[in-house]
């Protein structure tokens, strides 16, 4: 056996083999060969080059940032550097992987509305191939904001006099502010959820409009739910001629809206 063309071991017995004690010898590129000999002197022999690598990849989590805020669909991303060849890179969330990667982009979207409010950590494993492998560590905090649902009216429905307006709002903090508006107009607001507001219907015009319920929790996130109605008034009487009693030759007339 011969290591860089300098005799490392000879063997006479089968198998063939030799321990290669790679602390020995330098990073870098090697050429390892391997020569048989029969009892006639005729040799053969096979080579190959190696890599001793004595340098652990740097892995680095790049965004989101240590303790950050994190919400809705976040983009996990990382940055390995290996002065040979990465065999793995291996994404978690709370101890739990989730990606596995074999080559760059080292990037994964991580869908936080279905984590708990508060800290998670996120993890990084990065294995070169030697075997040689770095960790990197960080926690964000998960934050997101209500999720608000309009139960009454439905959205579509016809409506008409005092509506009333119902709605409620999910998040992992208490709602401390709900607030009503109709056509992008301020109407009414309650501090906790869920919250019912009456609608006055006759002040609006016939036809269609928007409601929107708007949800805030303590961290400042907003959440809103949106849906349209018909307002269908109501006849009314504009106008009637004459007034009083109608003698036999009065014509009653009469203007409705």
């Amino acid at each position: 056996f011969f290591i860089d063309n300098g005799l490392l071991f000879d063997d006479t017995s089968i198998p063939y083999g030799v321990d290669w004690d790679t602390d020995l010898f330098p990073e870098g590129p090697h050429i390892l060969e391997a020569v048989a000999w029969d009892t006639a002197g005729q040799s053969v022999g096979t080579q190959m080059t190696v890599h001793v690598d004595r340098t652990a990849p740097d892995a680095t989590i790049t965004a989101p940032g240590a303790g950050d805020i994190v919400a809705g669909t976040t983009t996990i991303s990382a940055d390995v550097v290996e002065n040979l060849v990465i065999a793995e890179v291996v994404l978690s969330v709370d101890g739990a992987d989730v990606a596995t990667f074999n080559g760059a982009p080292y990037e994964w979207d991580w869908d936080t509305t279905a984590e708990s409010f508060g800290n998670h950590s996120i993890g990084l494993v990065a294995i070169d191939g030697a075997g040689l492998q770095d960790t990197a560590t960080i926690v964000v905090t998960v934050d997101n904001p209500p999720t608000v649902q309009v139960s009454s009216p439905a959205d579509g429905a016809t409506v008409s006099g005092i509506v009333s307006v119902e709605a409620d709002a999910d998040d992992d903090e208490d709602v401390d502010w709900m607030g009503l508006y109709v056509d992008g107009s301020y109407e009414d607001d309650e501090s906790s959820a869920p919250a019912t507001w009456d609608w006055d219907t006759c002040t609006e015009s016939g036809g269609a409009h928007t409601l929107e319920v708007q949800a805030e929790d303590p961290g400042g996130n907003d959440g809103t739910a949106t849906i349209t109605v018909t307002v269908d008034q109501p006849l009314q009487v504009e106008h009637l001629h004459p007034s009083g009693l109608l003698g036999p030759s009065e014509v009653l007339a009469a203007f409705v809206v």
